[in-house]
């Protein structure tokens, strides 16, 4: 790993990388920002960081500015970032890498800005970058509670801009439902972070009013992008409706005690 970083330490490799990667433009492009990712979130001596953290900084920044599909490309980068940091964790091998740092820098590259002009990339083809974010970021929680990094995922999911998701994507996955199971898996707990998932949740809601489903209701099939998904559109409609149907079943019971009370 450190001999890898090294190479991507020297400034005509960056300099050659960096010129090929804003060239070629390409998804496949992701392992290698992902190592830019970890040079720029390392923990380093003193107050200044090192010439080569400023160059990936500065690249970062221009290279967001490309358009949707670099901010996508970055949004992949960070879960390769992630990857490589768990595997020191799991090697049992103390890592030098700030983790919030990394949370900080793919949510500031990944935010969509507001384009004067319309945009002619097929933007409903892939997800947008913060709904990709979300999806997997909310999967990675909802599998593992106690999570090395659960404070950091959690206060990624409330810096957030979700106003790149449609509607349907955010019921289709059920991450209202997915929220809603892990904080109450904190109970009578105040922790930062379900106050940070709370935050999550109700930005959620305001912005595609996505409606609470049953617990329980759940295929468990995981989803290969956006997280574990829960109900299916069609299964959320017969939820609904057996919701509609309880609530016909509780009137009906109602007027029946009204007209037995009026018999006697």
């Amino acid at each position: 790993m450190d001999e890898i970083l090294r190479r991507y330490e020297d400034q005509a490799f960056a300099e050659q990388l960096c010129r090929r990667i804003v060239r070629r433009f390409t998804p496949e492009e992701h392992p290698h920002l992902a190592r830019m990712l970890l040079i720029c979130c390392r923990r380093e001596q003193g107050n200044r960081p090192s010439p080569i953290k400023v160059f990936y900084l500065y690249f970062l920044r221009v290279y967001a500015d490309q358009g949707y599909y670099a901010k996508v490309v970055i949004a992949n980068a960070f879960f390769d970032a992630y990857d490589i940091i768990m595997e020191h964790h799991r090697a049992n091998r103390a890592t030098a890498f700030n983790f919030d740092e990394l949370v900080d820098l793919s949510v500031k590259h990944t935010k969509e800005r507001k384009e004067k002009k319309p945009s002619l990339e097929p933007l409903n083809e892939i997800a947008a970058p913060h709904a990709y974010l979300m999806g997997r970021s909310l999967g990675i929680l909802y599998d593992n509670f106690a999570h090395r990094y659960f404070n950091s995922f959690a206060r990624l999911l409330a810096l957030l801009d979700l106003s790149g998701l449609v509607p349907e994507m955010a019921k289709a996955c059920d991450w209202d439902a997915q929220f809603e199971i892990i904080i109450d898996k904190f109970g009578s707990d105040t922790s930062t972070a379900k106050q940070f998932l709370r935050a999550a949740q109700r930005h959620l809601k305001a912005r595609f009013r996505v409606k609470r489903s049953v617990k329980g209701k759940r295929d468990g099939t995981p989803s290969r992008a956006l997280g574990r998904p829960g109900p299916s559109s069609m299964n959320l409609a017969t939820i609904e409706e057996e919701q509609e149907t309880d609530q016909g079943s509780r009137q009906d019971s109602e007027q029946s005690d009204d007209v037995e009370e009026t018999a006697v």
